[in-house]
This record gives C-alpha cells, sequence and structure tokens, in this order.
C-alpha cells in the first residue's frame, strides 16, 4: 500500500491546529489481488492450508477480513480445505498467567469462576491470532475443534475429519492425536500471510516428537471452563510446556538450511507470504530445535 500526506484546512480550528495530516489510499489488496499472490505461491485448488494471517501486514484490503477468506476459499476450490488456530488462551489456569500475572490464589479461584465455558461457536479466538480466525469462527459451514484452549477451525471438506467436533480428548492437543498430527497425515501446506515465525503451530508438533517419552517437567497441568452434559464443569488436562521465545532464530535458521522448499513473496508488513510443506516444516526443524535448545 502506498501512502500520500494530504493536508487538510479546517476553519473551525485556531491557526496553530488547523493543518492536519492524513493518511491517502493509492494501492490495496482486492479478491483478485490477493487470489494473484495467493497462486504465485503455488496455492491451488484442493489444497488443505493452515493458514497464519496478519491482516495489517497486506495493507489496505478491500473488505478485510472476509475478503482475505473468500480469496484463500476460491484458491483452493471446492476440494480444498482451510485451516486456522483458534486459540483461546484467557480459558486457562491463570496460574499460569505472565502477562500479567495474578496477584492471589483468591484472584485465581474468581476468574476461574467468573469464565464463560468454552463454545465452539460463540467463544471468540484470542486476539493474538488475529482478525481472519476471528472471523472465521462465524463463518457459515466452519467446524470448530472442541478443545478449551487449543482448537482449530476449518472450512472445506475436510474440516470435519480434521477437527472432529465430537471428539472430547483434552490432553496434549497439539501432539500426535490431534489437528496437528492429522494435518500432518494429510500433507497439508502452511500459508504465512504476513506472520511471524512465532505463528508457527507446526512447531509444537515437532517439539512433542522431539521429547519421546514426554519429561514429567515438560508437562504442564491445565484447566479450562467448558459445558459438559448441559452444566459448567471445569475440563482438566495435560499439555507441553511450549516453547515459542526462539522461534524467530529457528525461522532464520530454517531458510538458510532449507530456503529451497519455500516459495515467498513480499508484502507490505515486514513479514512476508510464505508457502511450506506441513512435513517439511515439522521434519526440518526438528534437528535446529535440538540444536538450538541442547538437546
Amino acid at each position: 500500500m502506498k501512502i500520500t500526506q494530504t493536508l487538510v484546512f479546517d476553519t473551525s480550528l485556531s491557526q496553530d491546529k488547523a493543518i492536519k495530516t492524513i493518511a491517502s489510499i493509492e494501492e490495496m489488496e482486492t479478491l483478485e489481488s490477493l487470489g494473484d499472490r495467493f497462486e504465485s505461491v503455488g496455492v491451488h485448488e484442493g489444497m488443505t492450508l493452515l493458514v497464519h494471517t496478519s491482516l495489517r501486514s497486506l495493507g489496505w484490503v478491500c473488505g478485510g477480513a472476509q475478503t482475505v477468506i473468500d480469496s484463500l476459499l476460491n484458491a483452493v476450490g471446492p476440494g480444498g480445505t482451510i485451516v486456522f488456530p483458534a486459540f483461546t488462551g484467557n480459558n486457562t489456569d491463570p496460574i499460569h498467567w505472565r502477562r500479567p500475572p495474578v496477584a492471589t490464589e483468591a484472584v485465581r479461584r474468581k476468574i476461574l469462576a467468573n469464565t464463560p465455558p468454552h463454545h465452539t461457536r460463540h467463544s471468540l479466538p484470542w486476539s493474538n491470532v488475529g482478525a481472519v480466525p476471528r472471523l472465521a469462527a462465524s463463518w457459515e459451514g466452519a467446524v470448530r475443534s472442541t478443545h478449551p484452549q487449543h482448537s482449530f477451525l476449518a472450512i472445506g471438506p475436510r474440516a470435519t475429519d480434521l477437527c472432529r467436533p465430537d471428539e472430547y480428548n483434552y490432553d496434549f492437543p497439539l501432539g500426535e492425536e490431534g489437528v496437528l498430527g492429522r494435518l500432518y497425515e494429510l500433507d497439508a501446506t502452511v500459508l504465512f500471510i504476513g506472520a511471524p515465525w512465532t505463528a508457527t503451530t507446526a512447531w509444537h508438533l515437532s517439539e512433542f516428537r522431539i521429547h519421546q517419552p514426554l519429561p514429567k517437567q515438560l508437562v504442564k497441568d491445565d484447566v479450562s471452563v467448558v459445558t459438559w452434559k448441559g452444566k459448567r464443569a471445569y475440563a482438566h488436562y495435560n499439555t507441553l510446556w511450549h516453547d515459542v521465545s526462539d522461534f524467530e532464530d529457528i525461522g532464520a535458521e530454517f531458510l538458510q538450511h532449507h530456503g529451497e522448499i519455500c516459495s515467498s513473496l513480499s508484502l507490505p508488513g515486514p513479514f512476508p507470504l510464505r508457502r511450506i510443506g506441513f512435513r517439511d516444516l515439522v521434519d526440518r526443524a526438528i534437528p535446529i530445535i535440538r540444536t538450538f535448545r541442547g538437546l
């Protein structure tokens, strides 16, 4: 998006406050231009895409998040499926929170007592996952997995098989038995739309595979508020202590060694449009993660 500076004069203001600077739109993304971008990095009909998005990175988009979803659906066609992380990190045990932490056990209990139960249709994905998944959660035909913290949502013919909306196994949602494991089996594709490496959910599956059998110190006890048999309940489950603090460095190393398997296109924001095969992303990151973490 190109922006020029335009001076606006408002006679109702005093002279020193009269001149304001505003931005003018010269270039924009449309349904067609986004489709061209996706095609240029190798997105095609029939694909199953795990999509990480930063709407802001695209510059001005006519129609915003709706246009991005429409363009993705056009790109994969009626035989393809798009998948988004739909995490709800605010429905977790506050004892693990750090930004901000809870002050006392009494505060923790009060937060849990007042947290709405997770609902696959009504619970908005956490703002950290971006505006596009938050809109996709209410999209007609969208299917969302049931996990109260690490859910995924999908649109397309593989949505139900991937998300399994009738399955209530909450342990290790980013492991082999969850949506990431099924995306690996399908040999899906990961599409980063201006999202940083810290958004690489597939690398949590890499972490899971590195730590087998799972050391007790890496297993986190967590709790979320759910509805069970029509009543409010607390779901207790295990997850891994996942770490994204070094994902940007891991990503840089990944590109240095495996850049040839990544198809990329620059965007107005700091991070590109990038397509990578899901299995390659998981498998080739494992030795890099081991090296970075001394494992």
